[in-house]
């Protein structure tokens, strides 16, 4: 019996751990810290989320009745579980957290329009007892829901798009509306390019996946999958770089979409622009 409750011990802590490893960070860089919460965030987290999905970086949160996304960093991602890191420490993990904020920091500070995002919370703060809205309230099953307390959670507020494939299949969407999309389209590809930042997804399904829509406009779902690179700042790699992403955009659409002239819309925003 006493073995019995030993292992239960054992693993009810390991579950905990798990559950606070994969939501909080031990720590978070305590400057600038913000005692007051942004109206953003009072405005969003007063009605209750659902979750909505979940991808190698994030649990992903959607509001009840507003078009936006709280997408919460994984902590686990970042840190060792507790009381297995009294025994293992991966000094990897580190490196991933400083890439991946610095790539949501660019997504936010450089590319705000391209991506979506309307808010970062990748710092201290002390919300929790001066207002309540700073808790995220998440409903789930059979009526229950749990609060997590947001001034502990490495978090951001996006957009929330519609995936490309849902707007190309609407009945609503016309070709009028699909060709400027696509001149859109390219056309913030190219502005990243001008920026010196690319999309690591350009190719394939992996870029479907990571497209989206909001309000006729094109949205990159994925604002960790941002890089930076200095080759980008030479016009001659930046459209090599434009013209693979039309040619892999047509490859991925002409199976589903065959109607679709992609190179159409491509050429167009060449002529439009000097590039």
């Amino acid at each position: 019996m006493k073995s019995f409750l030993c292992v239960l011990t054992l693993v009810c802590l390991l579950l905990f751990g798990y559950v606070d490893a994969l939501f909080f960070l031990r720590s978070l860089p305590k400057e600038p810290r913000l005692s007051s919460t942004p109206m953003i965030v009072q405005e969003l987290f007063h009605d209750p989320f659902v979750f909505f999905g979940s991808g190698s970086q994030c649990l992903v949160f959607a509001s009840t009745t507003k078009p936006y996304l709280c997408k919460i960093c994984k902590a686990n991602r970042y840190q060792t579980i507790p009381y297995i890191d009294l025994f293992y420490q991966d000094f990897k993990k580190e490196e991933r957290r400083m890439r991946d904020l610095r790539n949501y920091h660019t997504a936010y500070e450089e590319l705000s329009e391209e991506t979506g995002i309307l808010y970062l919370h990748f710092t201290e703060t002390a919300w929790q007892h001066t207002h309540y809205n700073a808790a995220l309230h998440i409903k789930l099953l059979f009526g229950l829901h749990i609060t997590l307390p947001s001034d502990r959670l490495l978090f951001y507020i996006q957009k929330r798009a519609r995936p490309i494939l849902s707007y190309l299949d609407d009945p609503t969407t016309t070709q009028a509306n699909i060709h400027t999309f696509l001149c859109a389209l390219f056309h913030s590809v190219q502005k990243m390019c001008c920026k010196g930042f690319r999309i690591r997804d350009i190719y394939g399904k992996h870029m479907i996946k990571n497209l989206g829509e909001v309000d006729g406009k094109p949205l990159w779902m994925d604002p960790g999958r941002m890089v930076f690179t200095s080759k980008l700042k030479d016009p001659m790699h930046a459209h090599h770089l434009l013209c693979t992403f039309a040619e892999e955009l047509s490859k991925a659409l002409q199976e589903t979409h065959p109607h679709i002239d992609v190179l159409s819309a491509f050429t167009e925003t060449i002529k439009a622009e000097s590039f």
